[in-house]
């Protein structure tokens, strides 16, 4: 048998998806897997791209994430993606990705059904 041709495919990019442990800016970024009870903890370079913060916020726990991971040796963390932004320490709640908020005001559903505790 002959030979006529052969094709090499680039590796593609491996995507994790998990919730915040740590996060050091322009160094790495610790997340917990669902199902996992310990955080794995991934390198990030100057060309880590992160999508889905506002102007001027930071990663924090329990932010959920997606990374995508490089193709090379070491791995690195070449993008992050949050879907899913907490405003700790503000008192608004947190975020579900969508857009929309629970405000915190008085604690756990404190605006259900029109019931504004103060």
């Amino acid at each position: 048998m002959t030979v006529t041709a052969i094709k090499v495919f680039a590796p593609k990019p491996v995507w994790v998806e998990g919730t915040v442990s740590t996060y050091v800016a322009g160094t790495s970024i610790s997340i917990l897997s669902k199902g996992s009870t310990t955080p794995v903890s991934y390198t990030l370079t100057t060309g880590t791209t992160i999508t889905g913060l506002g102007t001027g916020d930071t990663l924090v726990s329990p932010d959920r994430v997606v990374l995508e991971l490089s193709t090379t040796t070491p791995v690195t963390v070449t993008a992050i993606k949050v879907v899913g932004h907490c405003f700790k320490g503000l008192g608004f709640g947190h975020s579900h990705g969508h857009g929309f908020n629970h405000v915190g005001f008085g604690g756990q559903n404190s605006m259900k059904n029109g019931n504004f505790r103060r």
